[in-house]
């Protein structure tokens, strides 16, 4: 099975150094092309051009390992209409253009797998195929982002400031030079976008998804959690209820002594939860070139083994029904900030420094989601979902 390589960067220089290790090595997984950008194809199996990819018949299976939106969708249907089978790792991609490439995948007997695009090397994706041939499934989520979990295990359990340990994770390659899609929640929301896709067949609109990244946690937030004794994570979930899938994104406070507190570097922990009310827990990294290339193989194995598709033929489309969904909160705003609002719905208020915790009641998602954007209109806030 020759396999050409799109992208040399840290996931796909991954994949190929795996695939030339002795106790992985398989015999018949074989890159033979590499596509890089101009003046950076300095090895034989290098090129430039696509071109020289899709008119090869013998390359069979094309891995797309370059990630943003273009040139990776041309390519990969180009690479799809051309007969190749397509393994992708690009989340953004899959959420994008999924439809569109399904579809593609589907007309030309090809294969789209799409392991790699969440849970970094967990088998996450697989894993929710797997439950959903069995079982129907009812809810599933959890630490998605291994950027963001290094970040905030950086600030708990050694004191540094959020620049500090942002600065570590780009160094150690868990974080792009621009981290926005990592501290916003963006690159969360993609992920458990693709495994509700995956594990309900429906595609939840993006724009409707209640989205909240650690940006605004601050060295004084992780000391006053720690001091209660929490900690926090960037969560995600989506669970079916009789209104439709609720879906949202946000920080959350998790217990000290929980299985989630326990999630440290860029390790992530996801969690699949059927009608046999059994719960499939996964924990393994979730950022780095090594472990996403293991998902690449996974798949590479898989499409030996004859799977073709992620993806049902159709896909429903709908809105997050986030009605039913409501917890408590802990926000965080400076001292002098005062809001009838959040007066109104805190069961207690803490201070620390400059800055006052309210400790809230139940508050619906979709209210604390849109009251955030108000108070951050008078000054700097930080909010998390509180884990009962």
């Amino acid at each position: 099975m020759k396999i050409a390589l799109l992208g040399f960067g840290t996931v796909g220089r991954g994949l190929f150094e795996l695939l030339q290790e002795d106790e992985i090595r398989i015999n018949d997984l074989v890159i033979s092309r590499i596509l890089r950008k101009h003046a950076e194809a300095t090895d034989p199996l290098m090129c430039e051009r696509i071109e020289d990819i899709l008119g090869d018949p013998e390359i069979e299976v094309v891995v797309e390992a370059m990630g943003g939106l273009h040139p990776a969708y041309e390519y990969v249907k180009a690479s799809l209409e051309s007969g190749k089978h397509v393994i992708s790792s690009n989340k953004a991609l899959i959420n994008a253009y999924g439809d569109e490439l399904n579809s593609t995948a589907r007309r030309y007997d090809c294969a789209l797998l799409f392991s790699a695009a969440c849970g970094g090397g967990i088998p996450f994706l697989s894993t929710i195929i797997e439950v959903k041939n069995q079982n129907r499934i009812e809810a599933l989520g959890g630490i998605l982002n291994g950027t963001t979990n290094f970040i905030l295990d950086k600030m708990e359990r050694e004191g540094l400031g959020f620049n500090d340990a942002l600065s570590i994770a780009q160094a150690k390659g868990y974080a792009e030079a621009d981290p926005s899609s990592d501290i916003d929640g963006i690159d969360t929301r993609n992920k458990i976008r693709l495994a509700t896709a995956v594990g309900f067949d429906t595609w939840i609109q993006a724009e409707s998804i209640p989205t909240e990244g650690i940006r605004n946690i601050t060295s004084d937030d992780i000391d006053t959690l720690m001091k209660q004794g929490y900690r926090c994570r960037l969560m995600a979930g989506t669970k079916l209820g009789d209104q439709g899938l609720s879906i949202f994104v946000e920080p959350t406070l998790v217990k000290s002594d929980s299985r989630f507190a326990g999630i440290l570097e860029n390790n992530n922990l996801t969690w699949i939860q059927s009608n046999t009310q059994e719960l499939e827990v996964l924990i393994g990294q979730g950022a780095g070139g090594r472990p996403t290339a293991t998902n690449i193989l996974r798949d590479l194995l898989a499409l030996k083994s004859g799977q073709r598709n992620m993806l049902p033929k159709d896909l429903s489309h709908q809105c997050a029904q986030n009605q039913a969904l409501k917890h408590r909160y802990l926000v965080r705003c400076p001292l002098e900030f005062r809001n009838e609002w959040l007066e109104s719905v805190s069961l207690r208020i803490s201070e620390n420094n400059q800055s006052r915790y309210h400790w809230t009641d139940v508050i619906s998602v979709n209210r604390m989601h849109e009251e955030i954007y108000s108070l951050r209109k008078l000054g700097s806030c930080f909010f998390a979902g509180i884990q009962e």
